[in-house]
């Protein structure tokens, strides 16, 4: 009787081995494909006639303009590099909250 149940136990393992190795390999994650991207359409853009103008210098090069460098002529005077007057920000009145 002993070999009977041992024999039952053996082919009850078996069955449940191969029926674990089935779900396992039946869930097994598959790569992830993705979708073709859109085709981008080709257009053909045309631009527009221009010139090109070659000169020897900056555009407003030593005419004063108000947008220059930091050391400008407070640094060639003598006066050493101080704050600009007139520079940075400025608060005026009529904002958006209307003060």
């Amino acid at each position: 009787m002993k070999n009977q149940t041992d024999l039952i136990v053996k082919i009850v393992a078996i069955l449940l081995a191969l029926i674990a190795c089935g779900v396992i390999a039946s869930n097994a994650p598959q790569p992830f494909s993705p979708s073709d991207p859109t085709p981008v359409p080709a257009v053909n853009v045309v631009l527009p006639p221009g010139t090109v103008v070659k000169t020897n210098g900056l555009p407003n090069a030593g005419e004063g303009s108000p947008a220059g460098g930091g050391a400008g002529a407070g640094a060639a005077s003598g006066r050493g590099a101080a704050a600009p007057s007139g520079g940075g920000f400025s608060v005026q009145a009529g904002g958006r909250d209307g003060r």
